[in-house]
Formats: C-alpha cells, sequence, structure tokens
C-alpha cells in the first residue's frame, strides 16, 4: 500500500514539473531585453564599434615630394629638390575633434534604429494581450449564443413555437464569433512568431501596470524637450558642423606651408654652395574657403530652424496624446462604473432568482455584460497604446537605462 502511495506521489509530482514546463510563463521584461539581444541592433553595435576603430588621427606631415631639373639635358648641371609639406597644430586638432564628432553623429542614427524596435516590440506585446483578451471574450460570446441555440432546439423538439429567424440569426453568430476567435488565434500566433514565443507561453497580466497607474503617472510627466532622444540628432549634427567650421578656420590659419632642401650640380660651385634649405609660409587669407564657411553656417542655420520645430511638434504631439489619453480614460472610468454597479447586479440577480423570465431572456442578461467586457479591453488596449506613445513623445521611454513601462515598478531592462 506505502509502495502505490510513493509511486502515485511521484506520477503526481512528475506530471505538476510537465505540466509547469508547458505551459512557461512569458516574461515581458525577458521580451523587452531580448529586442535589444536582436541580430539587427547587434550589427548597428559592432558598426559603431567599427567607427571608432578607424584611423582618424590627422598626420603631421601631409605629402612629401621630390623633383630634379636637368639643365640643357646636362647631367653636370642639375637640381635635386625634396620638399615636405606640414599640416598645422591647430588643423590636426581640429580635424580630429571633426572626425569624432562624425562618428557621434552617424552612432546616434543607429541608436534611432535601436529606439525604433524597442518601441515596436512594446506595441507587439500590448497587441498580443489584447488578442488574447477579446479570444477569451469572443468564447464567452459563443458560449452565449450556443446556449440560446440549445434552448430554441430544446423548444422544436417539445413542439413549442419557436421564431426561426432568430434560431437563424444565432446560427450566423455562432459562425461569426467561431470566425473571428479562428482570426485571433492566427494573429496571436503571428505576433508570438515574432516575438519568439512558443503556443504553450502565457503571459501573466498580474505583473502588467493598471489603468489607473498609468494615468497616474502620465499626469505628473514634464518632460525636458531640450534633452529629448528624437533632437539629439540635430544636437550631434550642429557640433559636426562647429567642428567642420572650426576645422576649415584651422586650415586657413595655418602658417608653415613646407620645408624643402635643394642640391645643384654644378662644375662653378662650390660643395659647400650647393646646398639650400627653403620654408614656405602661408598668409592667413580665406580665398574659396570662405566660401565653404558661409555654406557651413548656412546649414547650420537651417539646422537650428528644424530642430525648434521638431520641439514644437513634439510639444504639440505630447499634448495632444494627453488629451487623447484623458478622454479615453473617462470612457474607462464611466465603463467600470456600469460595470461595478452593484444596484444594477443586484437587481439582475434577483430578476433571475424570481423565475418570471423565460430561459431565453435570462441567458440574454449574459450578453451586455460581455460586450462591456469587450468594450472595456478595447479602451484598456488603446490607453496602454497611447500611455507607449506619450513616454516615446516625452523622450522617458528610450532613456538610459531602458526600463520596463509595462511593469508597475518598472524595472531596468538588462541588456
Amino acid at each position: 500500500m506505502i509502495k502505490v502511495h510513493v509511486r502515485f506521489s511521484i506520477a503526481l509530482l512528475f506530471s505538476a514539473i510537465c505540466l509547469q514546463a508547458y505551459s512557461q510563463k512569458a516574461d515581458i521584461n525577458r521580451l523587452l531585453s531580448a529586442t535589444l539581444q536582436h541580430e539587427g541592433v547587434k550589427i548597428l553595435t559592432r558598426s559603431g564599434e567599427d567607427l571608432l576603430l578607424l584611423n582618424h588621427n590627422l598626420p603631421f606631415i601631409e605629402k612629401m615630394e621630390f623633383r630634379t631639373e636637368t639643365d640643357r639635358l646636362l647631367t653636370s648641371r642639375q637640381e635635386f629638390l625634396a620638399r615636405t609639406s606640414f599640416n598645422g597644430f591647430r588643423q590636426k586638432k581640429a580635424e580630429n575633434d571633426k572626425f569624432i564628432k562624425l562618428v557621434k553623429w552617424k552612432s546616434g542614427k543607429m541608436n534611432e534604429v535601436r529606439n525604433e524596435m524597442f518601441s515596436d516590440r512594446y506595441f507587439d506585446i500590448i497587441d498580443v494581450l489584447y488578442q488574447e483578451e477579446k479570444r477569451i471574450i469572443s468564447l464567452d460570446l459563443l458560449n452565449h449564443y450556443t446556449k440560446k441555440e440549445k434552448i430554441y432546439e430544446e423548444l422544436m423538439i417539445n413542439g413549442l413555437s419557436a421564431d426561426l429567424s432568430d434560431y437563424i440569426k444565432i446560427k450566423v453568430s455562432i459562425l461569426e464569433e467561431k470566425a473571428k476567435i479562428q482570426d485571433a488565434e492566427n494573429e496571436i500566433e503571428n505576433k508570438r512568431k515574432k516575438l519568439g514565443l512558443d503556443s504553450s507561453s502565457v503571459f501573466d497580466t498580474s505583473d502588467v501596470i493598471g489603468i489607473d497607474l498609468v494615468a497616474s503617472m502620465i499626469s505628473t510627466l514634464a518632460p525636458d524637450f531640450e534633452k529629448h532622444s528624437f533632437l539629439m540628432d540635430f544636437n550631434a549634427e550642429g557640433e559636426y558642423l562647429q567642428s567642420e567650421l572650426l576645422a576649415e578656420k584651422a586650415e586657413v590659419g595655418k602658417i608653415i606651408d613646407f620645408v624643402q632642401v635643394k642640391y645643384t650640380v654644378r662644375d662653378d660651385l662650390l660643395l659647400q654652395n650647393r646646398f639650400s634649405v627653403g620654408v614656405g609660409f602661408l598668409i592667413p587669407w580665406r580665398g574659396s574657403t570662405g566660401l565653404k564657411q558661409s555654406e557651413t553656417r548656412l546649414k547650420q542655420n537651417i539646422l537650428l530652424v528644424e530642430k525648434e520645430v521638431k520641439k514644437l511638434d513634439l510639444q504639440s504631439d505630447f499634448e495632444r496624446l494627453k488629451n487623447n489619453f484623458q478622454q479615453k480614460y473617462t470612457q474607462y472610468n464611466i465603463l467600470m462604473g456600469v460595470i461595478n454597479d452593484a444596484d444594477v447586479k443586484k437587481l439582475k440577480d434577483q430578476v433571475i432568482a424570481s423565475g418570471r423570465l423565460d430561459p431565453l431572456k435570462v441567458v440574454e442578461l449574459e450578453k451586455p455584460n460581455i460586450e462591456l467586457t469587450l468594450k472595456m479591453s478595447t479602451i484598456k488596449h488603446e490607453l496602454l497604446e497611447l500611455y507607449i506613445q506619450i513616454l516615446s513623445s516625452a523622450g522617458d521611454l528610450f532613456s538610459l537605462p531602458y526600463k520596463n513601462y509595462l511593469h508597475p515598478l518598472f524595472p531596468e531592462i538588462v541588456e
């Protein structure tokens, strides 16, 4: 008897382990972290690192030349000249700084792509949560129509009067709900594949942030648009253009152009008179470089205007999204009040308990609650999407270190 009990306990434990392995929980934090480990992000990261490995050190020696000249085609009357051109110390520093600013600007472009992938992952997760809720509600609605179908069939079997047109409508509604459930399951499967999840994974919705907490957080958001991640590209490009302008000025300000040594072969010259050394100096004169500097200043002015316009657009989008959220949140609270109305629920229970309603009417009372639940789910989905859009518009979504804003505690995401 004891052996049988032990075997049963082991079998029960093994079944529990198998069940747990079969239905693994989908961790939202891990899914967001996986975005940062995506192969595309890795390629962008490697590209940024490769840019830093490029040689950006302007050499002090610009070029070396060797020239010869033969007078009257006589080898006894020749000149040999070796010349070395130099880059100025200011020019060297300015060009190196220009290259670093260019790398920073291009690296920022790569961060934009990573942020876009990160944002898309949020919307994919929210959509999966919504599709799963909608599928469950559709199953409830299908169950509702199935109950009505059975009641009609019992009426017809017992020879009682039944509205055939209503019965046909119920049949059509059952088919429609089955089609909706299949569409939802297909959509969920596609999204799961995109997220790298299998069909056995289950989202733990208890860890998803509540709408009231979302509303509270949004009401306290005070974004600093000057430090917005979307404006970082403008700042990086502006720094690059400024470094380009300084490099152009440094090139004009170069004083020493070259140093040369000349050796002359002539029979009438003593050995000590055959060598000569020369130095070339430049007079600071802008010439065509002045036009380049004007073009760079023009680019700076245009960039500054574009940045200000972008900042105004971000501020406008932020306020618009906040207003949209507040309107949806008002609808959400109204629906919550209707669903949780104790008087309505009590009245419904009393009517059902009285036994005065026929079975069809009793079943029909279920439908308004199912429809309200579907509306509530849709509004929650829209509110969560607006929430992510607001965080994106405010710049908080992309602030480092990245955080999981779908969790009530906003934990950091480990890359």
